[in-house]
């Protein structure tokens, strides 16, 4: 009988797999499909310029709307877009789960009565509640449940503010939060799913005795060093504090489980199990952590039971094919659902003949062209004696990791107002100035330095630009290569000539990225009182005339590798504070999961003066 009732699971589980996908169609700006029960409203078709306020419809195809489904998804927005919830909607689903952060404003009407936790995920807009709503307010930017007391979302106006009187953090509230030292309310009872998620700034932080739930991943890759459960938490949930900094728990009684992953890739070494405790999952611990029982009713799991116990439950991915590369001219690109990815430039057949202006183009296997891959407009093999200007078109939405690196011969480089996604890192090697498409939502570029406004970081530095840096809370990946750099002065302009360079990181200033001073040659270099983070690889490669580096005493983390193998051999690092946490090699492969030659390569101790004595 359990035969034949697996054999016809598997069998209805075939049937929906082959079910044929419901049409998309489309009236007006939006996309849609039919249920028996209504329609579904799928996607956001922004005219060209788009508008500044868009109203959701209620009914499309002659069905009222039963549901909102990632609308605003992937919608090319070229400006900041005020987004009206009408009256007669209740729910509005996942409608604004939005990578891109298109949406500046939410209109909520009195009419809505549900908010799905972490529904407003990824975005970063201002939400405005209608007066008459009795159930959801938004003052101070914090929106809140009053009928749970659960804080749904930060909107930028609250960002900086102290946390409201709440009972519960709904799951992932805080993602836009910017103060790094939170003071939870004492009227806490919960704490959501992924509220403090890769919350790397945070070490410490006190949770009042009136928590008795915290959620799944709550605390996951936070930079928690030390922490205090409340007495009356009754369960640890997976991947709760899985890959922080943990050296020692006290796991209080009344605790009855500790689920999967729950301290998983924690530098533990022995912890008490208390009494009240019956079950620990096969996987909650490390397995070289020492676990003691202090009760005779406490089951650890056996592989086998954990085996058996989520048998069907795994969901294991295949392996995603490479998509097909596709030529068209001297462009090589793939195609997605959204259009086409650059991923080369093969100018070797034209390089005689190199124009001034080399414009990407707009449509490639008759799809729009949405983004640039890694490496695509690498020009290493050219010859220094050409110079052009670079042109990414209007509809490109993204620039992967290292798109422009080695693109030496771009000397201009014109970025588009449909632009929202930039990474860090991508123009290293890269010394062109920037003329930016006006009406960018996402981007500024001010005396020659672009920074990207929603997360108040400095991405790339313009040749040429002043002295004085701007005042960004990130210093990006790679964003200082140029700085300094005087173009015209020599055929490569990373040979030089360098003037005598004294460098101050301005306040306000909290964390600086990777390869912050790589390649560089400075006399000195003052870091702010405000930094908090000196991340991996941040002086990689710099020699500092002076051998000093002074690491002020706010500094809360230096990452593992933050000082080069070849710098910090010629280099005194004087640490300001005896709580600056120095992160071992074991921490960084626990935090990024990366465990290759380079890491055992810059395992070599690393001498800190103690400038506190």
């Amino acid at each position: 009988m359990k035969r034949l009732l697996i054999l016809l699971t598997l069998l209805l589980c075939l049937a929906l797999a082959m079910a044929e996908e419901p049409a998309l169609l489309t009236e007006g700006d939006w996309e849609y499909y039919l249920t028996d029960d209504g329609a579904v409203l799928t996607g956001y078709i922004a005219p060209s310029p788009s508008p500044e306020e868009v109203v959701l419809p209620v009914e499309i195809g002659s069905q009222p709307i039963m549901a909102y489904e990632f609308v605003f998804l992937t919608a090319a927005v070229t400006g900041p877009l005020r987004v009206v919830v009408p009256e007669g909607v209740t729910d509005f689903g996942d409608a604004f789960y939005c990578e891109s952060n298109v949406i500046s404003e939410i209109v909520l009407p009195a009419s809505l009565e549900h908010i799905e936790e972490g529904s407003l995920l990824w975005g970063d807009p201002e939400i405005t509640v209608h007066p008459d709503n009795p159930y959801f307010t938004c003052e101070d930017g914090f929106l809140i449940d009053q009928r749970t007391g659960t804080l749904l979302y930060v909107a930028p106006s609250g960002q900086n503010s102290p946390l409201p009187q709440v009972q519960r953090l709904g799951e992932a509230c805080l993602y836009n939060y910017n103060v790094m030292e939170p003071i939870l309310p004492d009227t806490l009872t919960s704490i959501g799913p992924c509220v403090f998620y890769e919350w790397m700034y945070l070490t410490h932080i006190d949770i009042p005795a009136s928590v008795t739930e915290i959620g799944h991943a709550a605390f996951n890759c936070a930079g928690l060093t030390e922490i205090t459960l409340p007495a009356g938490l009754t369960a640890i949930e997976s991947l709760t504090f899985s890959c922080t900094y943990l050296t020692e728990i006290v796991i209080p009684e009344g605790v009855t489980r500790i689920e999967s992953w729950a301290f998983y890739l924690c530098p533990l070494t022995r912890v008490e199990i208390p009494a009240s405790c019956t079950f620990v999952a096969w996987d909650a611990f490390d397995p070289e952590v020492e676990l003691v029982l202090l009760g005779d009713n406490t089951h650890v799991e056996t592989w086998e039971e954990y085996d058996a116990r989520t048998w069907g439950e795994e969901e294991y991915e295949e392996e995603e094919e490479e998509p097909e590369i596709l030529t068209e001219g001297e462009w090589e690109y793939y195609l997605t659902d959204d259009g086409a990815v650059l991923t080369n430039w093969d100018y070797s057949w034209a390089e005689e003949h190199i124009p001034n202006v080399v414009e990407l183009p707009a449509m490639l296997g008759g799809q729009p062209l949405i983004g640039v891959a890694y490496n695509a407009l690498n020009t290493y093999a050219m010859s220094y004696k050409y110079s052009f200007t670079l042109v990414i078109p209007e509809g490109v939405q993204w620039l992967e990791d290292g798109a422009l690196q080695c693109c030496h011969n771009a000397d201009t480089l014109v970025l588009p107002a449909s632009l929202v996604d930039i990474a860090e890192g991508i123009s290293s090697h890269l010394c062109a100035q920037i003329i930016l498409a006006e009406g960018n939502p996402r981007y500024t570029l001010a005396d020659g330095y672009l920074i990207d406004t929603w997360t108040d970081t400095l991405i790339y530095t313009c040749p040429n630009a002043p002295a004085e840096l701007p005042v960004v809370r990130r210093i990006g990946n790679s964003a200082l290569e140029n700085y300094g750099v005087t173009t015209g002065a020599a055929e490569d302009p990373w040979e030089g000539p360098w003037p005598e360079v004294h460098w101050v990181i301005p306040e306000g200033v909290e964390v600086v990225g990777g390869f912050l001073v790589y390649d560089h040659f400075i006399d000195t270099i003052t870091l702010p009182e405000s930094l908090r983070i000196i991340e991996t690889c941040a002086f990689e490669c710099v020699e500092i005339e002076s051998g000093v580096i002074v690491v002020p005493a706010g500094v809360e983390l230096i990452q593992y590798g933050a000082f080069g193998l070849y710098s910090a051999s010629d280099m005194e690092i004087i640490l300001m504070s005896p709580s600056t946490h120095i992160e071992t090699a074991e921490e960084y492969i626990a935090r990024t999961g990366e465990d290759h030659e380079w890491v055992w390569e810059n395992a070599l101790p690393i001498e800190y003066t103690r400038g506190w004595e």
